[in-house]
Parts: structure tokens; sequence; C-alpha cells
């Protein structure tokens, strides 16, 4: 039998070697490309994943129920639009907008001012951080000098809209989504106010809720965890505490009251010629009415101006 030399079994065992390792490096090249190739995708699934999160975590602050715009400008910008009979309104997940339990004046009409208090004022300090009471988008961020001073304005997903007046500095901008709890800006004593004080308003559409109804401050919580909102003026009580059941049954009788200080008797119309640099409010003061009731008589806006020679019925 013949036998091959060492030299020709070396030179086999070298190429039997030679080819296992260049398998074995096309295995490992394969593979790093499947790999690359699976990251690239996991990547990718991630992100579409966490930007799916995102779209399906920030609402269409245009399109929450009950609004169909969306309006940086002004405060009262739902002329035209027909609010819902009723409107629940969750007010669960919910941080209280400052500590403060005190509060110093209260929702409703003014005899001394001739004019209605629209929101509750809560003892602060100028620099005092404010926060937004719940999540949501910053609507508007203004300054008027005789009214709220700087305040800004929040749109919520469970359909309230909150305002933060008479701050010392606002922390946010228009467009700029906010979490329950996010400062937006810093208490204080801007526009037209005798004091450091949290000036809050909440609104549906428009239309005031007596902050009082929804927020319990000497408590630090929530009335409750839903509440219906009515139109009307009447709530539903179901389900809400005393505390809430007896605020709304208050804020029913005062937007009936309202109803008729704001229905001019026809049989008892008079007329008044608007002097040389007078306005709504002197007039109405002067009238001993209310400017709300002067302005509907006369079929005027919030914003209008009284002209020397205008005749007003009251």
């Amino acid at each position: 039998m013949h036998f091959p030399k060492r030299k020709h079994i070396l030179l086999l065992l070298f190429c039997i070697f030679g080819a296992l390792n260049i398998s074995a490096q096309d295995l490992l090249v394969r593979q790093a490309t499947s790999d690359k190739k699976l990251s690239t995708t996991d990547s990718v699934t991630s992100h579409r994943r966490i930007a799916k999160n995102i779209r399906g975590h920030v609402s269409d602050y245009t399109n929450v129920e009950p609004y169909c715009s969306w309006d940086n400008g002004a405060v009262y910008a739902y002329k035209g639009q027909t609010p819902p009979t009723t409107f629940k309104i969750d007010l669960r997940n919910f941080v209280m907008p400052t500590p403060s339990r005190k509060i110093t004046s209260r929702y409703g009409y003014r005899a001394s001012f001739g004019r209605n208090h629209y929101g509750l004022d809560v003892k602060i300090y100028t620099g005092d951080t404010i926060v937004s009471a719940w999540e949501g988008k910053v609507r508007v961020v203004k300054y008027e000098p005789n009214g709220w001073g700087r305040y800004v304005v929040v749109r919520h997903p469970n359909g309230l809209e909150t305002l933060y007046a008479h701050l010392s500095r606002q922390l946010v901008v228009p467009n700029q989504e906010v979490k329950a709890g996010e400062v937006i800006g810093l208490g204080g004593n801007t526009g037209r106010s005798t004091g450091s004080h949290l000036h809050l308003e909440c609104r549906v559409l428009g239309q005031a809720i007596n902050p009082e109804i929804l927020f319990d401050f000497p408590n630090q919580k929530m009335t409750s965890d839903f509440y219906t909102w009515h139109s009307d003026g009447k709530a539903s009580t179901k389900g809400v505490s005393p505390y809430a059941e007896k605020e709304q049954n208050e804020a029913a009788e005062y937007a009936e009251s309202e109803k008729l200080i704001m229905q001019p008797d026809p049989s008892k119309v008079d007329y008044y010629r608007v002097e040389k640099n007078e306005t709504i409010e002197t007039v109405a003061k002067k009238l001993g009415v209310t400017q709300d009731y002067l302005l509907n008589a006369n079929g005027l806006s919030r914003k209008a101006k009284l002209r020397a020679g205008m005749v007003l019925k009251y």
C-alpha cells in the first residue's frame, strides 16, 4: 500500500483548515449583516412605537370635545359655537394650582364694582409657583393692564379651560404642552389687583363655572371625580360630595338671578345720552345697573367704546 509523503499530508491538512476558516468567516459576516439588519429594524420599530405612543398621549387640542377651534389671541373665542346641553368633566389626575388654602374673594356678583367676578381669588405671595391643574396645552399667554394682568389660559383634555391671572411672570408660551403640576407662572399682583393673589377661572366653551364647585382649596383636593356641567347653570349632583352639591345649588340660583338681571323689562325702558370720556363702567355705575345689563340691553360687546352723544337704553 502506498502512503502519501508527509509534506503532502501537511498540505492537505492546511487546505482543510483553510477552508474551514473561510467558511467560519463567511458565517460571521452573514451573521453580522443579519444582526445589523435586525438592529436597524429594531431601531425603526422602536422609533415608530415611541412616535405612536407620543401621538396617542397628546390630544388634538383643537378638537377636544366640545371645542372645534384653536385661537391664541382671545380668551372669549367661541362666538357662534353652541355649547352642549350637558357635559361630563373628568376631574381626576389633577394637581392643585397652589398649596394655598385661603380664599380671599369668591365667584359671583360684586355690588361694589357693579360687575360679575367670574373666578376665585386665592391668597398667594409674589413669586409663589403656580402650576397647571391638569395636563393640557397653553392656548393664551397675554398681558392685560386693566384686568387680569399677566395671565395664562390652558385647555385640558377633559374639556375645561383654566385661566390663571395676576401673575408676576409667565413661564410658558402659546401652544406649549404641559403636564399636571408643571409650573406655568409665578404669583403676583399685576393688572387690576389690590394685592398678591391668584385669580383662577374655569370655563367650558367660554362659559364660566364657579371654581369652588370643582376645587376644595381648604382641603387641597377636588370635590369629586366627575362633574356634570349643564349649559343652563344647573348641575348634576349625583355622586359628588355635599360640599360640591351646596356650591352647585348656589351656582344654579346665581345663574337664574343673572338671567333676570340680564333681561331688560320692555315696559320700563329709559334712555341715557353718553357724555364725553364716559365708559360702560362709569355709565353703569351712574345708572345703578350692571355693565352686563347695559351691554345686553344695547347689543354691545365687552370691547365696545362709547362715544359722546351716543344714546343707551337701560
